[in-house]
């Protein structure tokens, strides 16, 4: 009996004890939870633009400390801040700051692209790339060919343009699922750069060749659903970029017009640029925004605002030794200029403009709010 007793009071004891080891874990573990409320942390390691993934929600304020990282841009992705800095993008809340995303990235070697929840990084020479939906790694491939452009629809759609090893250039086509829906390939000719049509349905390629030993670029418009080209255009200007600027209209921005193109009826504008140099653009649903270099004497830019159909919407000039930054939203157009941000309304008529003490890196105007990076933090403006 009393050996029976003896080994019921250590098991009593072993109990005590490993209950008190369990809630001690337990109070630890709260305790560290107010501190860092870490959601979730998972790491990835492989050879490509992306080696650590991390998905934090913890309390913040603006402004944001950027703790020693160097900002190359900031954008609106989906609601939130996206920022990119030299070795890794980062997105936080507007409301409270609070860091919901961040990856290692290279923005020497390596860009992305981003359209609603999804995100997508690649690097150019190796052609690595990596598939984030909802901040979560879906999707991540060692390409192994040169990619010259990646592009999202807003249905999760995703455009790859590179090399191939039989072709001058390749064209694929992936549906929100990863799976291959379209591919055009290019026997003499370059595919620059690509974008999707506003229900996702067409893809308009920018395609670089020759012509009687003369440069040459054009267009061309494609249905995913069959395959089957829909409308072409070509011009002897270098096409630096096209974007659908509404559910019908394309433009092109070259080296020397702006060409507002309808892929069922054609040409519609060409706004030529005269001999100005153009130094920034941006487009949005509505419009585009073009900044050309003004007088070097004053240090001046002229600004001009176009509508979906190539005509003027207003025009303006503002002074700094450079443009930084041009942002287009649908309420808003917004120009960094050495420390001044200057902010315009569709029609280019100056609202305000905001001197800043320090230079400032970039700039996003989400809703009634603009946020602003410098070299040391993030911060908030009410407009």
């Amino acid at each position: 009996m009393q050996k029976n007793e003896l080994g019921n009071i250590r098991k009593k004891n072993k109990i005590k004890k490993t209950s008190k080891l369990l809630l001690s874990l337990l109070v630890l573990l709260a305790i560290l939870s107010l501190f860092w409320n870490f959601r979730n942390v998972i790491t990835h390691i492989f050879n490509g633009i992306f080696v650590e993934y991390r998905e934090m929600k913890r309390g913040a304020k603006f402004p944001r400390q950027l703790n020693g990282r160097v900002p190359v841009k900031l954008e609106n992705f989906d609601g939130n801040l996206l920022l990119t800095s030299e070795n890794e993008v980062a997105v936080y809340s507007t409301s409270n700051a609070a860091e919901r995303f961040r990856a290692v990235h290279s923005a020497q070697d390596g860009d992305m692209r981003h359209s609603g929840r999804r995100m997508i990084t690649y690097t150019y020479v190796s052609g690595n790339i990596n598939i984030y939906d909802r901040f979560a790694i879906t999707h991540r491939t060692p390409n192994k060919k040169v990619i010259y452009d990646i592009e999202v629809a807003d249905d999760g759609k995703i455009a790859i343009l590179g090399s191939s090893p039989h072709y001058a250039s390749n064209v694929k086509v992936l549906d929100s699922e990863n799976k291959q829906i379209f591919e055009w390939n290019l026997a003499e000719n370059y595919a620059l750069t690509a974008a999707f049509s506003k229900n996702s349905q067409n893809i308009a390629v920018v395609a670089l060749g020759s012509s009687g030993g003369a440069p040459r670029s054009g267009v061309r418009v494609f249905e995913l659903a069959s395959s089957k080209l829909k409308y072409s255009f070509d011009t002897e200007d270098t096409i630096y970029h096209l974007s659908y600027i509404s559910s019908d209209r394309i433009i092109l921005i070259t080296d020397s017009n702006a060409y507002f193109l309808n892929p069922k009826s054609g040409l519609i504008e060409k706004f030529p640029f005269n001999g100005e140099k153009l130094e920034k653009f941006a487009c949005n649903d509505e419009s585009v925004v073009l900044c050309f270099e003004g007088y070097s004497i004053d240090n001046s830019w002229n600004v001009v605002a176009l509508d979906s159909s190539g005509q003027k919407l207003g025009t303006s000039r503002i002074n700094g030794s450079e443009i930084k930054s041009l942002k287009c939203s649908k309420e808003h157009i917004g120009i960094l200029s050495d420390k001044n941000i200057f902010l315009f309304n569709k029609q280019l008529k100056r609202i305000k403009t905001y001197n800043c003490n320090v230079p400032i890196y970039d700039f996003v105007c989400i809703g009634n709010d603009m946020f602003i990076v410098d070299a040391r933090e993030l911060c908030k403006i009410k407009l």
